[in-house]
């Protein structure tokens, strides 16, 4: 999805509310690229400049719109050859690095699915973005475990993914539920949430050829193609408010109760009101005594 004029939007925000200040450091998941809409957004640009107190964007870089292409629901395409985001932020006076398979500039090497954020690095981004990159993940549990690893306490974690639609596109799309519960579990706070709709398609064609060419046991399968969809995104801005390990979310209801004592130590801020209680009043050090106690 890359750098646009709505992440720019969140970052001159975040900066006039103090959420982040020059020095801090951010980490993306992927290394991320800037759209043209926002090369082509002097406003933006001048705006984030004046906020971050840096020289401005047009005296620093020669950017220049790359090809436009469009997707059949009307999104931009990001070009294949558009700048990296790096020099973006260092502009901007953030200290910055990025997560990648591959070997991309800036890149801190490591695979969602399988890889934990090592001790040098725990903690310490004031700022973590995840633009597009964890719907291509299978292990979405690793993902955002890795996320909350790398923000430090009271940091700041932007999600910009799917919602619905993008029938072939990544593995996931990410329903308010997952975001609930993932707050809920990680007591994080809920700075700014929005959503994004692009214009109404008919099903892709490879799609579609694929379930007409492999289903054998429903008959509406030549309707296919007359099934519509709207691609939708969220944005999500949340803030981790207290310095504890990750807790995966849980989809049960607020109030459910278990008897079982590895889940109540697993999932201890949903099913261990108790201790969350205390938690709250005692602090982090009393909690790891607390749980250490109890292995």
């Amino acid at each position: 999805m890359g750098i646009s004029v709505s992440t720019a939007t969140i970052l001159h925000w975040l900066k006039s509310g103090k959420y982040i200040n020059n020095g801090d450091s951010v980490l993306e998941l992927g290394a991320q690229q800037l759209n043209n809409d926002l090369i082509e957004s002097a406003y933006w640009l001048e705006k984030l400049a004046s906020v971050f107190k840096v020289p401005a964007f047009s005296k620093a870089f020669d950017w220049t719109v790359k090809e436009k292409t469009f997707l059949a629901s009307g999104m931009q395409h990001l070009p294949e050859d558009a700048p990296f985001a790096n020099e973006f932020y260092e502009h901007l006076g953030l200290k910055y690095a990025c997560v990648d398979f591959d070997d991309s500039p800036h890149s801190i090497k490591m695979d969602l699915n399988f890889d934990s954020v090592s001790e040098n690095h725990r903690g310490k981004y004031g700022l973590v973005t995840n633009f597009g990159t964890t719907e291509h993940a299978a292990n979405q549990l690793n993902a955002f475990q890795i996320v909350h690893d790398f923000t430090a306490p009271d940091g700041v974690m932007i999600h910009i993914l799917p919602f619905q639609g993008f029938t072939s596109h990544g593995f996931v799309s990410y329903s308010m539920q997952f975001f609930w519960m993932l707050c809920r579990s990680n007591l994080y706070r809920v700075i700014d949430v929005n959503l994004s709709a692009w214009e109404k398609v008919k099903i892709q064609e490879n799609v579609s050829s694929f379930v007409k060419s492999h289903s054998l046991i429903f008959e509406n399968k030549d309707n296919i193609d007359d099934l519509e969809f709207q691609d939708m995104g969220i944005i999500i801005v949340l803030q981790k408010t207290h310095d504890i390990d990750f807790v995966p979310p849980i989809d049960v209801l607020n109030g459910t109760q278990t008897r079982d004592p590895i889940m109540k130590r697993r999932y201890w801020t949903v099913f261990n009101q108790g201790l969350l209680n205390q938690f709250l009043t005692r602090g982090k050090e009393w909690l790891k005594e607390k749980l250490d106690s109890r292995s």
